[in-house]
């Protein structure tokens, strides 16, 4: 008897892709991977792609810069399920970062698997396309707010140095306007990006529905991204706080500052116009 094939190395059906996207700015020539329209000031364009055969093949592409890889599986719909199983457990072994595991969403018509760096949509291949520019445009969404979350992560240890000049500010200080300068520069540029971002995860639902509409807002859904978005402007905003009370006691204590010099440079001219007075009064005798 032949012993049943493994997981691992079932074929995959003809027509399978996978592409190695790398987002770049709108500007950049390449016309977008799929007509999808990316987010923010960035679009997917796919810098290389390979046909594999079995899952056993199906492993990042290292020969070309990509922050995203995108695999097309053609299959009936009796068949999705059984590869949304095994499509869940390659992208874990290969593709998923440590402590985000694949998420698995099933939508009318086709299957998708999700991870970090990878997205994998198992459709009927005439209904190929519209789903998996759905899906690649929520892939990026997730994407861009998922690069924000690290960003404002790493913003809490400067933030932590920063505090204690939020109530105390002197002359001392004033040494570090520019790195407080910096990060605050930092956080405008955050918030900016957030900002752009919030309408394509807060988007109404298209009625009446269409199958892209339903890809996209189930992904929307699956991923948490309204929630994470909420999170994400909360922890922004916290820092944000620090910040903008360093900056108004850096200004008190630079308007001070200044001042105090301009009093001195009163007190100097003062005293120098006495002397000369003084002096003038010295010579001409009035003062004997």
């Amino acid at each position: 008897m032949n012993s049943p094939k493994s997981p691992s190395s079932r074929p995959f059906p003809p027509g399978t892709r996978l592409l190695a996207l790398a987002l770049v700015p709108l500007s950049d020539p390449a016309a977008p991977s799929l007509g999808a329209s990316g987010v923010g000031d960035r679009k997917p364009v796919e810098r290389a792609s390979r046909t594999p055969k079995t899952l056993d093949e199906l492993a990042p592409q290292v020969d070309a810069p990509s922050d995203l890889h995108l695999l097309l599986v053609p299959a009936d719909e009796a068949e999705q399920a059984t590869w949304g199983h095994d499509l869940r457990d390659a992208l874990n072994e290969r593709f998923a970062a440590p402590g985000m595991p694949c998420t698995v969403l099933q939508v009318p018509g086709a299957v998708l698997a999700h991870t970090q760096h990878a997205l994998a949509v198992c459709a009927e291949h005439e209904r190929m396309e519209p789903i998996a520019r759905a899906a690649l445009e929520g892939a990026c969404i997730e994407h861009e707010l998922r690069e924000l979350e690290v960003a404002i992560e790493q913003g809490w240890g400067p933030m932590k140095q920063a505090a204690p000049l939020a109530f105390e500010f002197d002359e001392r200080s004033l040494v570090r306007r520019s790195e407080l300068s910096a990060h605050f520069v930092a956080l405008v540029e955050l918030r900016s990006r957030l900002a752009r971002l919030s309408p394509r995860i807060l988007a109404p639902q298209v009625y009446p529905p269409t199958l892209a509409s339903q890809v996209s807002e189930r992904l929307r859904e699956r991923l948490r991204l309204a929630e994470r978005l909420e999170a994400a402007s909360s922890r922004l905003e916290a820092q944000e706080r620090v910040f903008e009370m360093c900056g108004q006691r850096l200004t008190e204590v630079a308007l001070a500052s200044r001042g105090h010099a301009l009093e001195w440079i009163i007190i100097v001219l003062l005293s120098a116009q006495t002397v000369l007075w003084i002096v003038e009064m010295l010579g001409s005798g009035d003062l004997g």
